[in-house]
């Protein structure tokens, strides 16, 4: 048997008969905690349903099982343990690979009451800065352009928060699509595609064992300016009402149906009403078009 260590959000992963590419990988480790490994799962049919499921997740205490069409089955529980079975042997492994870096590494953290986002984390001269919005707003192309210019990708898709504010280091990836790439002057035969039939690459950042998770100089909520021509207009506004930024970063808790069926609505109201006067959070108005954003980003600092 296969047997793979991978350090992501300041956990060991010990993973059987798969590979995590994406994570920072270890020689071996001592320390276990979290368990990945294929398992004969129930057939979907078979899994009772609760109150908080849709036909694609069933959610019990501290439980959570994802169906995922022509993939398979994920079964997320306590925090500790991620079991998947394909639907088929024809199931490539990065495909599996994929939906276990999304959702269940997300319901991990969930479960372990780390407060989540839908996000992505850059890092320059030791301060860090995240980017939030939802798919299509930008945020990996943003990251694209910043890691160009000498910032250290962090972590995308999910961003993990320490108590005091700081951001611990996760997934150092980024996915684009070929437009975006080909916007971008970057040749995808060079990378690998997230899964075999979709055209959407992976670009991937540098992993460091030594990293030290690092204070949030500011949070940027992306938009993007959907005008064809470029009017006069505050491109960066600070949102500097408590209520607003509460509810602003609320809005980008990274999968909120899990968080309401975990019951962890608590916990994160507690962690963004503690956090929110420790960092400057902006509405960052991006241009109409890819092939904009180096000016863009000449023109404003970040």
């Amino acid at each position: 048997m296969l047997t793979n260590y991978y350090k992501a959000f300041g956990l060991i992963w010990k993973v059987e008969n798969l590979e995590l590419s994406q994570l920072l990988k270890l020689n071996n480790s001592d320390k276990i905690d979290i368990v990945v490994k294929e398992d004969n799962l129930l057939e979907w049919g078979n899994y009772k349903e609760q109150i908080s499921d849709t036909y694609f997740y069933r959610i019990r205490k501290n439980i959570v099982s994802i169906l995922i069409k022509d993939i398979g089955i994920l079964e997320i529980s306590n925090g500790n343990q991620i079991l998947f079975k394909r639907d088929s042997l024809n199931v490539e492994d990065r495909d599996i690979s994929n939906f276990i870096l999304g959702s269940a590494i997300g319901v991990i953290l969930i479960q372990r009451d780390i407060l989540v986002f839908h996000a992505n984390a850059m890092e320059k001269d030791n301060k860090s800065i995240m980017c939030l919005g939802p798919s299509g707003a930008g945020k990996s192309t943003v990251a694209y352009v910043l890691m160009k210019r000498g910032w250290k990708l962090i972590s995308d898709d999910q961003v993990a928060l320490k108590a005091d504010g700081s951001v611990l280091q996760g997934i150092p990836r980024i996915k684009l699509w070929k437009e975006s790439m080909d916007k971008l002057k970057i040749p995808t035969k060079n990378y690998i595609k997230v899964r075999k039939n979709i055209n959407k690459y992976i670009i991937q950042g540098d992993m460091d064992n030594n990293f030290n998770p690092c204070k949030l100089k500011a949070i940027y909520i992306l938009k993007i300016n959907r005008n064809e021509v470029n009017e006069n207009f505050s491109k960066i506004k600070e949102i500097k009402n408590e209520k607003d930024k509460f509810i602003n970063l609320r809005d980008n808790i990274f999968r909120p149906r899990f968080v309401r069926g975990l019951g962890k609505e608590s916990n994160n109201f507690v962690k963004l009403s503690g956090m929110i006067k420790d960092f400057k959070l902006f509405e960052l108005i991006l241009p109409n078009g890819i092939e904009n954003m180096n000016q863009f980003l000449d023109e404003n600092e970040l």
